[in-house]
């Protein structure tokens, strides 16, 4: 995904998608966040993070918050910022919802 013009990307929960950061953002940021689809089996953190320009805020909410920090991990210092928002563990790997 080419997003290098972008200087945030939105990392949704599941379920969930891209879509709801146009519903839920301010109207300025509507255009200059990378919406990546993480309900597609191609998406890619690493990949992902390839694109990333120097100095990135990364938004995950919910389970999105996993991809947030899968994808701040492979960029490295590139990353100016991580957001997470209600983050929830991935539940394969535990039982938490008991």
């Amino acid at each position: 995904m080419k997003h290098s013009a972008k200087t945030a990307a939105y990392f949704h929960g599941i379920p969930g998608g891209p879509g709801e950061w146009a519903v839920n953002a301010p109207a300025h940021l509507a255009e200059a966040v990378a919406l990546p689809d993480r309900n597609q089996p191609s998406f890619d953190a690493a990949g992902f993070a390839a694109g990333l320009p120097q100095g990135a805020t990364l938004i995950g909410f919910s389970l999105g918050a996993h991809a947030a920090l899968k994808v701040a991990a492979a960029a490295g210092d590139r990353v100016g910022a991580v957001h997470l928002v209600s983050p929830a563990a991935p539940l394969h790997l535990g039982n938490f919802l008991p």
